[in-house]
């Protein structure tokens, strides 16, 4: 009887805290974003669409919508010089890009931390920005 009891109980704690952790998903600031090259970040990830979630201070998980491709990467931290709405922007260099800032919005975001030998190459890239869809990123 007190096995089936602390059973019931046991199984009604972990529903519950199951459930806190889905609404907790839920309310994470999410952005999706449709990348129309192929880009790098540490690897490289192919065109398509992509949903970047926070995961802490100045990090960020970068998940493809279709395929295995993800990545958990931070962010220098710094204030933007003007407002950003959602975005990432990328430095090209001769046909090639990476991932340089990411916006979430003004406040959240900044340049993607990369080796040494990558930020001296983004120095002379020129810089496109590729809009993104947001959740809870006011």
């Amino acid at each position: 009887m007190k096995s089936a009891l602390f059973l019931s109980c046991a199984v009604v704690a972990f529903l519950v805290g199951s459930l806190g952790a889905q609404t907790t998903r839920q309310d994470a600031r999410a952005m999706t974003v449709v990348v129309p090259f192929d880009f790098m970040i540490e690897q490289m990830f192919p065109a398509g669409k992509y949903t970047v979630t926070v995961t802490g201070d100045h990090s960020f998980y970068l998940r493809a919508s279709q395929g295995l491709e993800s990545l958990g990467f931070a962010t220098r931290s710094g204030s933007a010089l003007h407002p950003h709405s959602p975005s990432l922007v990328f430095a090209e260099d001769k046909g090639h890009y990476r991932l340089y800032e990411l916006w979430m919005n003004s406040g959240t975001g900044g340049e993607v931390s990369a080796p040494p030998a990558e930020q001296l190459a983004s120095v002379h890239a020129a810089q496109v920005e590729v809009r993104a869809n947001c959740a809870n990123c006011e």
